[in-house]
């Protein structure tokens, strides 16, 4: 398996022997699962010398670990399973870009599986002073074959 390049977030920084203390960054490796092609993404945080690693939804949100965690269920709502069945995100993508701070909204299209049917869910995220609310119109959600 090819792995990308690694996207740092801030600075890497290192103690006297080189060892990293304090670093972030996303990894992005290609893979199959279920007969599907996908990219498999990890959230790599090391604060004082202790590392975290934390799995993210395929593809490119911008969204931490914990925001995708709260975002799924609005997925669902986007397609009208909310609560009904099992929402499994394929991929995420990122239509306009990368937010330019992490001050600003952004919107991300979620191809995800629910009650046997795939979508393309189209997700708003509004970051404000409290935390990021999630928006979902139905309307928006399209339909795969």
């Amino acid at each position: 398996m090819n792995t990308s390049q690694p996207k740092v977030y801030g600075s890497i920084e290192t103690d006297p022997n080189g060892n990293i203390v304090n670093a972030h960054w996303k990894e992005i490796t290609e893979g199959v699962a279920c007969g599907e092609k996908r990219s498999y993404v990890a959230s790599v945080t090391i604060q004082n010398g202790k590392s975290a690693v934390y799995g993210l939804f395929p593809g490119e949100s911008a969204a931490g670990a914990a925001l995708q965690h709260d975002a799924i269920q609005y997925a669902g709502a986007g397609v009208g399973a909310a609560g009904m069945c099992q929402v499994d995100v394929l991929e995420t993508s990122l239509p306009n870009g990368e937010p330019s701070n992490p001050k600003v909204q952004w919107d991300e299209k979620w191809t995800v599986r629910a009650c046997g049917k795939r979508s393309i869910v189209t997700m708003h995220f509004v970051p404000d002073a409290t935390g990021t609310t999630i928006n979902v119109t139905p309307k928006e959600t399209v339909a795969l074959p």
